[in-house]
């Protein structure tokens, strides 16, 4: 390989979009990007030469990163989410590891967002947003269990269903607000 291309290989690597670290066979730092300096909060002279038991554990995810981990804040960096791919790369003259370092903090926030939009609409969709008792789909689920062990116990079951009739005129009459009232009233 020449020169011309050595140098444009480390260039790429510099401007990667994605942190980059390059381990020695005896896991020593041998080369980081900017933005693994930005990661972790220090500057590479800093790491460079440096190995594993030599480092302060806050920088431990340099060489054992799991598949996906939180880095705190701290003085020096912002909170975020990493996603780590790690290869070793074996090649006629040495063994290197390379770990490659995606920001996922965005995507992490979406699923947080996600998972709790997904509990809030389970809990709406088993109660009813007026009163807060559980809807029919709700008692449906409830009640099976319950009629099982009925019939398997031969036990009595019983189910009471209050309608409150003509809503639409009560509404009418008196406003929803107050129809609305007279509901959470008789739930209760």
């Amino acid at each position: 390989m020449e020169k011309d291309d050595i140098s444009l290989i480390k260039h790429a690597l510099e401007d990667a979009p994605f942190g980059v670290v390059i381990l020695d066979y005896q896991s020593k730092l041998v080369w980081l990007n900017d933005v693994i300096e930005n990661y972790a909060g220090v500057s590479s002279t800093e790491l460079i030469g440096r190995r594993h038991m030599t480092l302060p554990p806050q920088f431990e995810w340099l060489f054992k990163p799991e598949k996906r981990f939180f880095l705190p804040e701290t003085p020096h960096r912002r909170a975020r989410w990493l996603k780590a791919i790690n290869r070793t790369l074996h090649l006629p003259q040495a063994t290197a590891c390379v770990h490659y370092y995606m920001d996922i903090s965005p995507e992490q926030q979406l699923r947080q967002e996600r998972d709790k939009l997904n509990g809030e609409l389970e809990e709406v969709s088993l109660r009813d947003p007026l009163t807060g008792l559980p809807n029919r789909r709700a008692l449906l689920h409830l009640l099976e269990p319950l009629v099982a062990r009925s019939r398997r116990y031969h036990n009595a079951l019983s189910v009471l269903r209050i309608n409150v009739g003509n809503i639409a005129a009560l509404t009418q009459k008196l406003g929803p607000a107050a129809s609305d009232q007279i509901i959470t009233t008789i739930s209760q």
